[in-house]
């Protein structure tokens, strides 16, 4: 990359960091499956002369989190424990909306609530399970019928896996994704050096420290924590770059466990991955751009108003 074209990569981020109101931003841009740039702009304290961050600092990734959960529920589909078409009540039969589809929770077509009827859960320590399901869940539009983001319906995807992994669902990521595409930098709560959570204030220049707790049944809605160079990691994955190390592994494939359920469905798997594989061939050279954005929210307090 040209000295020009970095220089104004930098601008740009500066930029954002300034206008957004961010105590401290990274980005990365990811090209043919290489990180070839990434830059930090800010402090990780809002101090000025405060540490920088770096691309090997932890960020909280929010909701990219989702996305490591529905690979892992492909993946339990391509291993033949589960079919996307199946009701979620099949598996979970403690559920009151088991009619629902794995494909529509995946797709947030499900009709489930938004967030959970207690406390926020990006605000206050998670319980288990069954304190979520005790909360109540309820549904608010037909499954199938509209999109309505949930992240109550991440929560019990990550339920899912627990239950046919047979670990809990952040291990079953770390076993079976993030070993065998080497992203050691991502992980379930921070580790350092990570950036602290701040809000700032939306009518002033205060900084609010923000909570980390473990969401528990809730974390699999948001609460991963991952660097730019992970996430380019992720991202040159998720575009189609799975030769060599970084093709993720199914540790249970040849569990006795696994032995029996459902085995001729993973050809379904294959055909659904070369079709994939051939979609990604047509892409043009523009489409394998990436860029990777991790930062601090600068969101006020308070609580989402759809729930």
């Amino acid at each position: 990359m040209d000295a020009s074209t970095t220089a104004a990569l930098r601008q740009r981020l500066a930029a954002e960091q300034s206008r957004q109101r961010l105590p401290s931003v990274v980005a990365g841009l990811v090209r043919d499956g290489e990180l070839i740039w990434s830059g930090g702009a800010g402090t990780l304290d809002a101090r000025a002369d405060g540490p920088a961050p770096s691309a090997d600092t932890q960020y909280r990734i929010g909701s990219i989190s989702k996305t490591f959960v529905a690979v892992e529920v492909l993946r339990l589909r391509d291993a033949g424990q589960l079919d996307l078409a199946d009701t979620i009540g099949t598996h979970l039969p403690e559920l009151p909306f088991g009619h629902v589809t794995i494909a529509q929770l995946l797709s947030h077509t499900s009709g489930l609530q938004a967030e959970t009827s207690g406390g926020w859960w990006e605000r206050t320590a998670g319980g288990p399970w069954d304190e979520l399901l005790a909360g109540g869940l309820n549904l608010r539009f037909t499954p199938g019928t509209t999109y309505h983001y949930t992240n109550v319906g991440y929560g019990v995807l990550g339920e899912l896996i627990t239950r046919l992994r047979g670990v809990p669902w952040h291990q079953a990521v770390q076993t079976g994704i993030l070993d065998p595409l080497g992203m050691s930098r991502t992980t379930l709560r921070p580790v350092a050096p990570a950036a602290p959570g701040l809000a700032v204030h939306p009518l002033s220049d205060l900084v609010h420290v923000e909570p980390e707790h473990d969401a528990a049944s809730m974390a699999p809605a948001g609460q991963l924590w991952s660097t730019v160079h992970d996430l380019a990691t992720w991202a040159a994955f998720v575009a189609g770059r799975t030769e060599g190390g970084a093709r993720a592994r199914d540790p249970g494939r040849d569990a006795a466990s696994h032995r029996g359920q459902r085995r001729p469905r993973r050809t379904l798997g294959r055909r659904a991955r070369s079709r994939l594989a051939d979609v990604e061939r047509r892409r043009t050279p523009l489409r394998r751009s990436r860029w990777i954005d991790a930062r601090l929210p600068g969101r006020p307090a308070g609580r989402p108003r759809d729930r």
